[in-house]
């Protein structure tokens, strides 16, 4: 009795996993292959997502989101009619809404020449690239309306706040309010945090709007709503921007006020003319 069950436990387990496995090819040809399934929501055509990536050639692992993003790797769906008149699309779209959020899959993609040539030597007999996906979140394109116009109202104020204290800036009436640090840079601490004091070498999260002294921004964070990682007072930033972090405390809000010899020198960059002085709001995350 006991053997006869467990042949019929045999039966079932493999039926099961062959319903669960069974590959097909999506619409724009990789094989797909679905494992565990949650019965979580699906995403549809314009939301966003988020999942885990694990990218296999043969068996060794060329790249794994949860190095760089651990979290979950975020990306956004493409509307209905691109999706259909693409002619490619990166795998991942195509397993992403085949799933729903929980879902593991395998996506097979075939390598071509050019990829397979930019492999090392060991690894150019392989036929696939192999991607194991992990579903963890869709946000829908009405939160993602909802959010960019959250994102948007609070970019035009922080534009209005900026612009405003460069006018007075310019106009001197800072003047008597500004700390400042040897060899130039002045700052301006709107609110001090409540965190600990940033320290070398750390980690810190930034999100930053940078404009010219006459008020014309050149670039932030806040519409991107993705603040800025670096390690604090390593050189990878500018020295005034470097040094300006070093003085605060997770939290803080505050403006960099950065002379030329402390941001690009005599240098254009981008849309920065050479000798420019630099205004940064920043809040410390």
């Amino acid at each position: 009795m006991k053997q006869l069950i467990f042949a019929l436990l045999l039966i079932v387990t493999a039926t099961s996993y062959a319903q669960q496995t069974a590959p097909v090819i999506t619409k724009h040809g990789y094989r797909f292959i679905h494992h565990l399934q949650k019965g979580g929501i699906k995403p549809v055509f314009e939301d966003d997502i988020m999942v885990h990536i694990e990218v296999y050639v043969g068996d060794s692992l060329m790249q794994a989101s949860r190095k760089f993003a651990p979290d979950g790797y975020k990306t956004d769906l493409p509307p209905e009619e691109e999706f259909n008149n693409s002619p490619s699309m990166p795998a991942i779209i195509d397993a992403a809404l085949l799933m729903g959020v929980g879902d593991s899959a395998t996506v097979y993609m075939a390598l071509d020449s050019f990829l397979r040539n930019s492999l090392p030597p060991t690894l150019r007999g392989a036929t696939d690239v192999r991607y194991e996906v992990k579903l963890l979140k869709v946000m829908s394109g009405a939160e993602k309306r909802v959010q960019k116009a959250a994102l948007q109202a609070r970019f035009e104020a922080i534009a209005s706040s900026v612009s405003l204290t460069a006018a007075d800036y310019r106009n001197g009436k800072l003047a008597g309010k500004l700390d400042k640090v040897e060899g130039g840079l002045q700052y301006l601490v709107v609110d001090p945090g409540k965190g600990t004091p940033v320290q070398e070498g750390e980690l810190i999260s930034t999100h930053y709007y940078g404009c010219l002294i006459n008020g014309s921004m050149f670039d932030n964070s806040f519409q991107r709503g993705e603040a800025l990682e670096f390690p604090a007072g390593v050189g990878q930033m500018i020295p005034g921007f470097d040094q300006g972090v070093m003085q605060l405390r997770h939290g803080a809000k505050a403006y960099l006020f950065i002379p030329p010899s402390l941001a690009y020198g005599e240098q254009d960059n981008g849309p920065i003319p050479g000798n420019s002085e630099l205004i940064f709001y920043i809040e410390i995350q």
